[in-house]
């Protein structure tokens, strides 16, 4: 299990489903992209390979 830590980051261009992160990742970091809209800042997740 691992514990979710809600960052901010800063858009850049979106086109075509896709969007630009100028700032606030690194390239190590895991973004949630299916069910994130429950998900609260310390909760605890499991990833699961697909």
């Amino acid at each position: 299990m691992m514990k979710l830590n809600l960052g901010k980051i800063t858009k850049g261009i979106s086109t075509d489903g896709q969007t630009q992160i100028l700032e606030g990742l690194s390239s190590d970091d895991l973004v949630v992209t299916l069910g994130h809209e429950k998900l609260k800042d310390g909760s605890k997740i499991q990833i699961i390979q697909e």
